[in-house]
């Protein structure tokens, strides 16, 4: 066994192993973490293949983006999204998202804004496992929206036919790490648009207009990590130049596994750079924990001489990244998290 050891060491710089991601690597209930996303980063795309070295510790940031899951059972509209397993809440646009996290791979169920659902059915694949370098897949996915456009009642329809192709793996440098094993996911997505109009008014729709768009994009994954998402480059249709990036910067288990909201609570702006406000319409705020992304309390109720319907919290001082509330307002506590960037 030592002599093969050597054998692999000595042989490390011209023998690759594939990096393979599994179910293991893919979003759980619990996790969140932070991205710094440059909308315009323009780079020609590096190479593929095996045993590459990727360094993008140049990379820069126009904001910090937060996600994190929850399970889905118990959030306002999961009954919409029957198969999903994990939800996602944007607490600044109270948009929930839906997501199953599954032994084929990540999917996107769809999503719900101003009460409205939107559902990709079948749902559209965001990383398939297991997954290693060489690797291929095709994932098919729909979403047909029923609207009215004056005075006709509307059908648009929306087809994503993804291919993936594990085209590289290697070591990956970011601003916040280095990655010595990591596989890299190609995704080329063929959108077909169309729109149907019922022009009969009889309830048969026949089709007016339709379009049909290619994006690609590049993502990094590391296996065996708590947060396994890396490295994300957006590209042109031809997959040859980047248009955006999006790395990670830290991850966190957030505690809870299910998010609490109110609609009569809103703690806002998240980001936030010199203020968070936190408001209740309703019952007046009783008390309120902030933890940074460590699990350190930053600020609490002691600075509230009395029940308040409105705080205002000052972060101009606090360092960037993710923090996670809980609030009392009256009988309710909701739990919930915003972000800081300077």
């Amino acid at each position: 066994m030592k002599k093969l050891y050597l054998f692999l060491l000595a042989f490390g710089s011209s023998f690759s192993f594939a990096q393979t991601i599994d179910q293991s690597d893919l979003p759980f209930a619990g996790l969140g973490w932070t991205s710094g996303v440059d909308s315009n980063y323009i780079v020609v795309i590096p190479a593929g293949g095996t045993g590459q070295s990727w360094n993008f510790s140049g990379l820069q940031y126009d904001y910090i983006d937060t996600s994190g899951f929850a399970n889905a059972a118990g959030t306002p509209y999961a009954g919409n999204f029957p198969t999903a397993n994990l939800a996602a809440h944007n607490s600044a646009t109270d948009e929930w998202s839906y997501f199953t996290n599954s032994s084929t791979g990540f999917y996107i169920n769809g999503f719900v804004s101003n009460t409205a659902p939107f559902i990709i059915s079948p749902p559209q694949m965001y990383i398939p496992v297991p997954f290693s370098y060489g690797d291929m897949h095709t994932n098919i996915s729909r979403v047909e929206i029923d609207t009215f456009i004056a005075p006709f009642a509307t059908k648009i329809i929306l087809n994503f036919q993804s291919d993936f192709h594990a085209d590289g793996s290697g070591s990956l440098i970011t601003p916040t790490g280095t990655y010595p094993s990591t596989l890299r996911i190609k995704q080329t997505i063929l959108e077909t648009d169309s729109i149907l109009v019922d022009v009969s008014m009889t309830g048969n729709y026949v089709y007016a207009s339709g379009r049909i768009t290619q994006t690609s994009n590049y993502r990094w994954y590391t296996h065996g990590a708590v947060a396994n998402y890396i490295l994300g480059l957006n590209a042109d249709s031809l997959g040859i130049s980047s248009t955006g990036s999006d790395y990670l910067m830290q991850w966190a288990m957030l505690g809870i596994n299910d998010l609490t909201s109110s609609p009569a609570l809103k703690v806002y702006p998240d980001p936030a750079t010199e203020n968070v406000t936190i408001s209740s319409s309703t019952s007046p705020i009783n008390s309120f924990e902030v933890y940074n992304i460590i699990g350190k309390k930053v600020q609490h109720n002691e600075n509230i001489s009395s029940a308040q319907a409105e705080l205002k919290l000052d972060v101009s001082n606090w360092i960037p990244g993710i923090y996670f509330y809980i609030i009392q307002t009256g009988s309710t506590t909701v739990q919930g998290k915003f972000s800081v960037q300077h």
